[in-house]
């Protein structure tokens, strides 16, 4: 296969504590190795699609920032973007976090920085390697949206959206437009204008009951006067200003992080603050002191305004990102009809199969792990993928100080760990950090795995009670413990030596704190006495 490996030397972020040259000399023998001052300026990414095309790579790995980063930053995913248009299968583009968690953590330990980064870029080889071709799916986006909230946000969102040519529901637990009238002041003449609109609908004393779908196809069950409805629309705005209890509800229902003040995540506070984590749902932050109706306002048009800038194409195209079934190990059990949260799998009787709702699944991973026969798998995280990495971080010079696998939840503890490099929280470079879907995923397997190669230790990272992405991703995991516990300790290893850390994305004191004083305990414990390994 021809990989193309692109690294990133700029001093502006923290890549003095990584010798980039050094470490493009090591992969030298990759049909493309570039180093570039900037990934994302148009003269870097220009280059980078002409080696696509002239050495014909059929993957890319990125040793740069974070892929959160490219993910949640303003244009910064049109990088990736290009590069699927140039021909490279979106399953094939990797990442080698070299900033946030390597360069700008380990700033006063330049040598292991370096055999650090070196593994982080053999793991992410071995990624594309290793990783089967996904599937795209175009949609065609309808031209209707929910509002969530009668607020000031809901109803000029609502109005705004109406005007530019959508259908529009608003959809609000007060009883009658009175209540809603009561509390917009003067925003009252743009509630009759909405009212007038033929393409308004008002949905009240009713709340979300399911939510199935992605970006331009969404499929919202409501309930409305003891019944249900299902309404289909291209995206969904949520405006419920500061009910924390009601956006929590929602956040579950939408499949949406919350931050730490109980509002729905953004992808970016700065420059993505309406825009959640999933793409086609936006919110409008609760605001408060004098300028609160002028915020409210500007939220709510900035984001019918990127909501716009969503639906108004022909098509959206969406990865199927998904996990896949070996039919010729599936026992049609039912074990993932009963594990999804997300209701995506079910059972063909006739076949005698499972089969995904490819609009359902959030490949979070946990029927993988909960599957009896070993039938699953996920094609962003397969297992294969996950194993070799493991044999891979086991490379890792510590010079005495005890090795870590670091298993991050994708939802919270990977953000985690990016927070505290953007922060500047050190940490001991022997802490390797391996992405999976969700804590769900973590199984026995890869705990027995790190042991059997010689870790001294392996932290797995987990949402918060109540903030989990995937909803029951941090409850499986809490529930597996005791399980990887009574193994560890028929393999004669202590059970200290597998810890479980609750972490929020923005929480990157805490989990420096706490991989440090996990490095710290394997230490007094290894000078207490043998282990067994």
């Amino acid at each position: 296969m021809n990989i193309g490996l692109f690294l990133c030397r700029a001093e502006c972020i923290g890549f003095k504590s990584v010798d980039v040259d050094a470490l493009a000399q090591q992969f030298s023998d990759l049909a493309s190795v570039k180093i570039f001052d900037n990934l994302e300026t148009a003269e870097a990414v220009s280059a980078m699609l002409a080696e696509v095309q002239e050495r014909s790579l059929e993957a890319v790995v990125l040793g740069a920032c974070s892929p959160h980063y490219f993910q949640n930053t303003l244009c910064a995913d049109r990088v990736i973007e290009r590069l699927e248009q140039s021909g490279i299968n979106p399953n094939r583009i990797a990442f080698a976090n070299l900033k946030e968690q390597c360069a700008l953590v380990h700033k006063d330990d330049p040598a292991g920085a370096l055999r650090k980064a070196a593994l982080m870029v053999e793991k992410a080889l071995a990624r594309v390697r290793l990783a089967r071709p996904v599937r795209t799916v175009p949609v065609a986006p309808h031209r209707a949206v929910l509002v969530i909230g009668g607020t000031v946000a809901g109803i000029v969102g609502a109005n705004w959206a109406s005007r530019l040519g959508y259908r529009v529901y608003v959809l609000t637990k007060e009883t009658d437009l009175e209540s809603i009238r009561q509390r917009l002041g003067d925003m009252q003449p743009v509630l009759a204008d909405f009212q007038m609109s033929p393409l308004s609908e008002f949905i009240f004393d009713a709340d979300v009951e399911d939510v199935a779908g992605w970006c331009g196809d969404y499929t919202v069950t409501i309930s409305h006067n003891g019944q249900q409805r299902e309404l289909i629309v291209g995206g969904i705005l949520v405006a419920v200003d500061d009910d924390h209890e009601w956006t929590a509800q929602l956040a579950l229902k939408l499949h949406v992080n919350l931050d730490d003040r109980g509002n729905i995540q953004s992808r970016n506070s700065t420059t993505m603050a309406t825009q959640a984590t999933e793409e086609g749902i936006l919110s409008v932050p609760p605001t408060e002191g004098p300028d609160r109706i002028r915020f409210q306002v500007e939220g709510a048009c900035t984001a019918v305004t990127v909501l716009d800038s969503l639906l108004s194409q022909n098509e959206i195209r969406h990865v199927l990102r998904m996990t896949e079934v070996d039919a010729s190990l599936c026992g049609a059990c039912g074990t993932c009809v009963k594990t999804c949260a997300f209701h995506a799998c079910t059972i063909d009787q006739t076949r005698r199969i499972s089969v995904i709702d490819e609009r359902r699944c959030k490949a979070c991973g946990n029927c993988v792990t909960a599957c009896p026969t070993g039938a699953r798998d996920l094609i962003t995280y397969p297992q294969d993928y996950l194993t070799e990495a493991i044999d891979i971080y086991a490379k890792f010079s510590a010079n005495g100080s005890p090795r870590v696998l670091c298993l991050l939840c994708n939802g919270c503890g990977y953000s985690a760990a990016d927070t505290a490099g953007r922060e500047g929280r050190s940490y001991p470079s022997s802490v390797l950090p391996l992405r999976v879907a969700c804590g769900g995923r973590v199984d026995t397997q890869h705990v027995l795995e790190a042991f059997w190669k010689g870790f001294d230790g392996v932290l797995v990272t987990v949402c918060r009670e109540g903030h989990c992405h995937n909803i029951v991703g941090n409850v499986d995991m809490g529930r597996r413990v005791n399980l990887f516990r009574v193994v560890l300790a028929s393999r004669n290893l202590d059970a200290e030596r597998l810890r479980i850390l609750e972490v929020a994305p923005h929480e990157g004191q805490k989990f420096a704190h706490e991989a440090t004083r996990f490095v710290n305990d394997l230490a007094d414990l290894a000078n207490s006495g043998p282990q067994g390994a």
